[in-house]
């Protein structure tokens, strides 16, 4: 997962050298010029029109049907399928580049990733016992407010009206929230 990296250096390398319609060429049809721009169809989606746009100033595309816009990475890998390193590494190598493209992660970097990744995986196990800690707070004081308010009105089979639950659950969870986002507010002021 983490050892397949390119250089970013390489890859600003091939974007300096090899230009969007350069790409283009190799790739898909010579594509018509327009002023500082080329229309042709578009190759991600096998268009029939001319609706694919290349923007030669900013070395970009853009497809006004699907949608699809970017540089020339996101082109390769949009007409190939492919990854981000793999479209660098096929630029590379179609273009004969010969740009030293591969980068091992270091042990160091492997560690801090891993590091992230459990406390990713820590901090969605502190969230959910906190939703779940909310649900179980927020029961508790709706039950407490239905046993308080003895005037609350009760159905013949001795269960409270649904539109008075409905009613005071709206007030109770507006209140909690406030109280909570107070709380909150509180605590990022003194965090920093």
């Amino acid at each position: 997962m983490f050892q397949d990296r390119v250089r970013r250096d390489v890859a600003a390398e091939i974007k300096d050298r090899v230009s969007i319609t350069d790409a283009i060429n190799m790739y898909c049809v010579l594509p018509k010029r327009i002023g500082a721009k080329f229309r042709m169809a578009c190759p991600l989606h096998n268009g029939k029109d001319a609706n694919f746009s290349v923007d030669t100033r900013r070395d970009t595309f853009n497809c006004f049907v699907c949608g699809q816009h970017g540089d020339i990475f996101t082109l390769v890998m949009g007409l190939f399928g492919i990854d981000f390193p793999s479209a660098v590494r096929k630029l590379n190598k179609d273009f004969n580049l010969s740009l030293p493209i591969d980068r091992k992660a270091t042990d160091e970097e492997l560690f801090h990733a891993l590091q992230k990744d459990n406390e990713r995986r820590e901090w969605k196990k502190a969230m959910q016992a906190a939703d779940d800690a909310y649900v179980a707070a927020f029961e508790a004081l709706i039950d407490a407010e239905i046993k308080r308010d003895r005037t609350a009105p009760v159905n013949p089979d001795g269960t409270m009206s649904a539109e008075w639950v409905a009613a005071v659950s709206d007030e109770m969870y507006y209140r909690y929230a406030m109280e909570q986002a107070e709380v909150e507010r509180g605590r990022l002021l003194h965090a920093k």
